[in-house]
């Protein structure tokens, strides 16, 4: 596979015209060098900040467009990048990729979702982006767009929820300060079709939450919010559950996946947080739906009960495979149909943890019993020094769904790796490095 790379609009050309997008494409697709490459075999950048202006890209975020006509099959990828959101589409399931649009008011955090069916007065194949920005009078926003185009153009939704600008520092996990500060959405619908944001939130420190994870259900697609409701919430003021991400499963119920800073037996801020710095990834998945709710868009009498996750006190299910090996922070779990009868989960994070190795710069965890139990350690083609790198990496099924594109960002940079899902009963991949 040939490296790729794409060139960035200039910051005032959000909506360029028709001949001007035409010369813009043109020149969109360029070839990197074989030392600008990831150094990896079948491994692909999307992204390059020695190449690109601004800064390094992290948080990448993608979707294979199904439902906007004309547009099927399409990929479309962003990521964080200051100052603001880019868009990037593919047509080859990743071969090339152009850019396509920004949104100049998000600059990080980005969450993407296509709607399948109409939802308030937004129809099916509508495209909603969330992300986090600052404001210049020290609020920081999680704010909500919609491209009626396939990701052409954007325009502002709402705000989902609103916080203070704040630090990620000792002081603030420590309970020190106590900025009430927002981060980290996640947009989803649910059972009764009915878009959703989860989002880590610092706004309730008078309950003894240093931070939860919660979320926000909206009755009109988008324009309002519902009350905040908790996912994750330990009222011990240290526990920080936060960045969650969920994923449909085939029974109609939400898997969501989060990662806990300051577990409780866990040093808050240990000398050497490279080596004991960890934040283990836990789930849970949501309480039963009444039967008529399977179906997106159920009748409102039977399906109106929001979605919920038990106790949220509990800190949940810690992710584990064989002999403890985990992953560790930033997680991101997607379901794919290919692999059984209950198809495959597949969950990474910012690096996995190995039997008698420790932090290791590659790897991704399966499970195909719809969460339940051991899970297994796969090796993926991308591998990075732990650290900076890997930060909130994204997979996506396509096809059948054995494959997966995976998205990691690494010295700033976006790589992209194919690889296919094992045959069940396999023992998913290489032994650990």
């Amino acid at each position: 596979m040939k490296p790729q790379r794409v060139n960035a609009w200039p910051g005032w050309l959000l909506c360029p015209s028709t001949a001007v997008r035409a010369m813009a494409t043109a020149a969109a697709v360029l070839a990197l060098t074989a030392g600008a490459g990831a150094g990896q075999e079948d491994v692909t950048v999307v992204f390059d900040p020695d190449v690109d202006p601004g800064s390094g890209g992290s948080y990448p975020r993608v979707i294979q467009i199904q439902h906007h006509e004309g547009m099927q099959g399409d990929l479309l990828l962003t990521f964080a990048h200051r100052p603001n959101f880019q868009f990037y589409r593919s047509t080859d399931n990743g071969e090339t990729w152009q850019m396509e649009s920004e949104i100049p008011e998000l600059g990080s955090q980005p969450s993407l979702l296509e709607l399948p069916h109409q939802v308030g007065e937004f129809p099916a194949g509508t495209i909603m982006a969330a992300g986090m920005h600052g404001t210049e009078d020290g609020r920081q926003v999680l704010s909500l767009y919609a491209s009626s185009d396939g990701g052409g153009s954007w325009e502002f939704v709402s705000d989902i929820v609103v916080g203070t600008r704040g630090p990620y520092n000792p002081d603030q996990r420590l309970g020190i300060t106590r900025i009430p500060t927002v981060w980290e959405p996640t947009l989803a619908l649910d059972h009764a079709g009915r878009l959703m944001a989860y989002y880590a939130t610092e706004r309730h420190k008078d309950l003894g939450y240093n931070q939860a994870s919660a979320y926000r259900t909206s009755p009109d697609g988008g324009r309002t919010w519902g009350e905040v409701r908790f996912l994750t919430a330990v009222g011990d003021g240290y526990v920080r559950p936060g960045m969650p991400v969920v994923t449909d499963l085939p029974n109609g119920r939400i898997f969501a996946i989060y990662e806990i800073v300051s577990a409780p037996w866990m040093p808050i801020e240990p000398p050497n947080r490279g080596d004991l710095w960890v934040s283990p990834v836990f789930f849970k998945i949501s309480d039963p739906i009444p039967p008529a709710c399977g179906v997106p868009g159920g009748g409102p009498e039977t399906c109106q009960r929001e979605v919920t996750f038990g106790d949220p006190g509990e800190l949940g299910t810690l992710i584990l495979a064989d002999r403890h090996e985990t992953i560790n922070a930033t997680p991101y779990i997607v379901w794919s149909p290919w692999g059984g009868e209950n198809g495959t989960l597949i969950a990474v994070g910012r690096e996995t943890i190995r039997n008698e190795v420790g932090k290791v710069g590659n790897g991704a965890l399966i499970n195909r019993n719809l969460g339940q139990g051991l899970w297994e350690m796969v090796e993926t083609p991308i591998t990075y020094e732990p650290g900076n790198n890997g930060y909130s990496q994204v997979v996506l099924p396509i096809g059948d769904g054995r494959e997966i594109l995976h998205f990691v960002p690494v010295d700033g940079r976006i790589l992209m790796a194919r690889w296919q899902l094992p045959e069940p009963g396999d023992a998913g991949g290489a032994p650990s490095p």
